[in-house]
Parts: structure tokens; C-alpha cells; sequence
């Protein structure tokens, strides 16, 4: 199924469906463009600067993103939790554990070993490197095994 295209016409049917009183201003004229009396209708938002920031933070390369933690003075996120609720990797993970293996030229198996791993063990990449929708979690041992390995980079 084709997604709904929400363009001025699909915005104007919405305002005369729902919100007649904004519909009807726009109609005389109190609003310059359906853009505008959906946002007063509250049927769209205006994106906020961080939400730019998250836009570009997704199409940056590694490198540019690595470039940006360093001037922020910043390798993750400070004090922050490793999994979530579930037992399921925070975001930033999969993204620190990938850049502390390029700035140290390591490969996962170094990465494995220092992690106390056996050497067979892919449950953290898995989890770090999700399969279209596939979600792997983090058990306990590693979870502290993966603190200590990120605090023990911290300065990576």
C-alpha cells in the first residue's frame, strides 16, 4: 500500500473534515497558505533545531560524526545506560563501539577477546548490528563486560 501524500489538498480536506473554523479562515483569506492553518490547527508541527540536528546527524559519515563527538568534547553519552528496559543496546552503542575499533585500527575479533568473549561469540554484534526489523539483546555479563570496555575507552 502507497503512502498517503500529505500535500496542501490532503491538508485542506483534513481542515474541512476537523477543524471547520480554521478551514473557513483560510478560506477568506486569515491564513497566507494551507501550511500555515494546518500548524494553528496543530495538524503539523514545525520541526525544531534538534530535530535537524537528528536529520543531519543520520546522513553524516562516520567520520563527520566522529569529528563532531570530538568537538563536543564528547565520546557518548555521559552517564548514560548501555541497554534499555528490555535488555535491547542503546542507539549510541552500535556507534561508539564502531568508532573506538576505527580510531584503535581494531577488528571485532580484538574487540571479542578484550570483551573476555570466546572467540566464537557474536552475540554482541548481533545486537550492535541489527538484520531489517531484527532486534537482538545484551545479557547481563556483557552488559558490564561493555561498560568497562567503553570506560576503558573513554578517551578513545
Amino acid at each position: 500500500m502507497a503512502k498517503q501524500k500529505r500535500d496542501s489538498q490532503y491538508f485542506r480536506q483534513r481542515l474541512k473534515t476537523r477543524n471547520r473554523a480554521i478551514f473557513d479562515a483560510l478560506e477568506d483569506g486569515t491564513y497566507k497558505s494551507t501550511r500555515s492553518a494546518a500548524l494553528a490547527a496543530g495538524l503539523i508541527k514545525n520541526p525544531t533545531k534538534l530535530d535537524a540536528l537528528k536529520r543531519a546527524w543520520k546522513k553524516a559519515s562516520r567520520a563527520e560524526q566522529d569529528d563532531f563527538l570530538k568537538w563536543i568534547g564528547r565520546s557518548a553519552p555521559t552517564g548514560a545506560r548501555i541497554v534499555d528496559d528490555d535488555d535491547y543496546p542503546e542507539d549510541w552503542v552500535g556507534d561508539r563501539v564502531f568508532q573506538i575499533m576505527r580510531s584503535r585500527d581494531i577488528d571485532h575479533k580484538r574487540v571479542t577477546r578484550e570483551l573476555g568473549l570466546k572467540p566464537l561469540d557474536t552475540s554482541l554484534w548481533g545486537a550492535i548490528t541489527p538484520r531489517a526489523g531484527r532486534r537482538r539483546t545484551i545479557r547481563p555479563a556483557l552488559v558490564t563486560a561493555l561498560e568497562k570496555w567503553l570506560a576503558d575507552n573513554k578517551d578513545v
